[in-house]
């Protein structure tokens, strides 16, 4: 009997001479051969698609595109053009989409590469040895870790945090409440070799006779404030006026905001104070 690939997808079309089809009026032993052979082709369907599905890799799920409607777990590499689960997403090795990844939970002992977003409505979990990288919570914890070769990493954990591998010592520290650099001091790059078009900068006293410091509190729409805690510092716009080199701006949900640099007085209280020591002097020598 011709196997199933042969046969006709409409009913009355399969009437050909047993035991390739059941004509009308066949005989009863024809009955019995095309039955038979009926039997054997969808067997041997059978095996066919069983041995291709044994086939495929064990560790490794390639897809093209589409849903999965319900929670998908590997226990080697995910790759796809999108990958959208309505469950979880659960894989023992990387996980690896060309475009936007969706799901209920994510979880991967191994690297995620995406392209595109990563939608997640619980938590999303990422871990790999070595020089670990960890990215947990919605209650999972701990949050966001990120090691290197040299043993530092930063980690968040609603505090951004530049911490020892080790020891867990934190080395900086980033929040609403400022920042601040726990074992050392802030530093800049100041090679003579990387300079160009180097002039002397000569603001001074009387610029800083016309800074006006303030108390303040921020405002909800600054996107930390809305707590009835004093700051204090100057007003970027007033400070605008009198050094503009001091001013800079940034980006924000809210829109763009104006931003200060506090080292730049140093320059300036330097300036001052070597314009204040030379009156002095002046001073000295005409008593």
């Amino acid at each position: 009997m011709a196997d199933i690939s042969a046969w006709s997808p409409v009913d009355e079309s399969n009437t050909a001479a047993p035991p390739n089809g059941w004509p009308e009026n066949m005989q009863c032993s024809g009955i019995n051969n095309s039955a038979r052979a009926m039997m054997g082709a969808i067997r041997r369907n059978y095996d066919s698609v069983t041995a291709q599905f044994a086939a495929l890799p064990s560790q490794f799920l390639p897809l093209a595109g589409g849903t999965v409607s319900g929670n998908l777990a590997v226990s080697g590499i995910v790759t796809g053009q999108q990958l959208t689960s309505t469950g979880n997403i659960n894989a023992a090795g990387a996980i690896q989409a060309t475009g936007q990844v969706t799901g209920n939970f994510l979880v991967s002992t191994g690297n995620a590469q995406v392209n595109g977003n990563v939608i997640v409505s619980g938590a999303t979990f990422a871990a790999s040895s070595g020089d670990q990288t960890v990215i947990y919570d919605r209650s999972g914890n701990p949050n966001i870790t990120m090691y290197n070769a040299a043993g530092t990493n930063y980690y968040d954990n609603g505090q951004h945090q530049f911490r020892g591998r080790a020891a867990g010592t934190t080395f900086a520290l980033f929040n609403v409440s400022g920042t601040f650099n726990q074992t050392g001091s802030w530093s800049t790059i100041s090679d003579d070799r990387l300079k160009r078009n180097v002039a002397s900068y000569d603001a001074g006293l009387a610029e800083l006779r016309q800074l006006a410091p303030v108390s303040f509190e921020y405002t909800e729409e600054a996107g930390w404030g809305g707590e009835a805690r004093r700051n204090y510092g100057l007003m970027a716009s007033q400070v605008a006026q009198v050094l503009p080199e001091m001013v800079g701006e940034i980006e924000l949900i809210s829109g763009t905001a104006q931003t200060l640099t506090p080292i730049h007085l140093v320059f300036v209280l330097l300036n001052t104070c070597k314009e204040l020591a030379a009156r002095v002097e002046a001073l000295e020598a005409k008593a």
